[in-house]
């Protein structure tokens, strides 16, 4: 998480992207960061890969039954649904 802030931070948005994914995929059952990657993949307008790691967030949040956090997550779904383009609003993760 340190390498994606810090590549955030330096306006390089598909190398926090990479370095989230990374996380994600190595096993990390962490809703949070999954929401994070799923922001990071809609700032590089990747949102096929925001909507896989928003579902997984949303599931992982259920089995913790988190309910506030799941049906903020499921708005931002449905929005990210709705829209043809990625928001180009600031996203903020939980």
């Amino acid at each position: 998480m340190r390498r994606a802030r810090r590549f955030r931070r330096r306006g390089e948005y598909r190398q926090a992207m990479l370095a989230l994914r990374e996380a994600c995929h190595s096993g990390a059952q962490c809703p949070r960061l999954w929401t994070l990657y799923a922001v990071a993949c809609l700032r590089v307008r990747r949102a096929a890969d925001a909507r896989h790691a928003l579902q997984q967030a949303i599931w992982l949040r259920q089995r913790t039954k988190d309910l506030r956090r799941v049906q903020v997550l499921e708005a931002l779904l449905a929005q990210l649904e709705t829209s043809h383009a990625p928001p180009d609003l600031p996203l903020r993760a939980a």
